[in-house]
């Protein structure tokens, strides 16, 4: 990846990093998502703070797909294509529990608008609007409680959900390394 496209992923990571959390402060006190963990080849520092190296992906689960290697439930901004783009991804090629496997299928099928991508277990659902800003105040806005209810129809929020104290310290893990986040 060239200089000019890392800096555009690492603005736009600031970006989203503080527009999500005067959401979470103006709208949604409840809100968490998932950020990135880990300092490797010093991402954090540069300011990388979402998965995703060449996009964003603003993960919604505290479950990542060990062979997907990123989160099983998020958003995904392909923001350096030609032609952005934007997408819902349903990710669970190595899930093991059936629970899980079948709360995903029943998001796929109560949302609609999926596509199976290839012959594992990836879903995608492209969004018309390329603006992401956009397209994340609508999922929360129309799609999130909906995706709650199933984890809860499944006994699956206290497993899905990321809760409020691990978000914090994943939060405090950041403010390490950039002034973005709020201490």
């Amino acid at each position: 990846m060239n200089q000019q496209d890392e800096q555009l992923i690492i603005s736009y990571s600031k970006t989203l990093l503080q527009y999500l959390l005067q959401l979470k402060k103006e709208k949604y006190p409840d809100l968490t998502f998932y950020v990135r963990q880990q300092n490797n080849n010093g991402r954090l520092e540069k300011g990388f703070f979402f998965q995703g190296g060449k996009y964003i992906l603003l993960g919604f689960v505290d479950k990542n797909d060990t062979k997907g290697k990123a989160c099983q439930l998020g958003l995904q901004y392909n923001i350096l294509d030609k032609n952005p783009s934007v997408h819902l991804h349903v990710l669970f090629k190595a899930e093991a529990d059936i629970r899980i496997i079948q709360c995903y299928q029943e998001i796929i099928s109560t949302l609609g608008g999926f596509e199976q991508q290839g012959q594992d277990e990836y879903y995608k659902k492209q969004y018309s609007e390329t603006d992401f800003i956009k397209v994340v105040e609508k999922f929360y806005a129309e799609d999130w409680n909906k995706f709650k209810d199933i984890f809860e129809k499944y006994g699956l929020s206290d497993t899905l959900l990321i809760s409020e104290e691990k978000f914090q310290s994943n939060l405090r893990r950041l403010s390490e390394y950039s002034a973005v986040v709020p201490q």
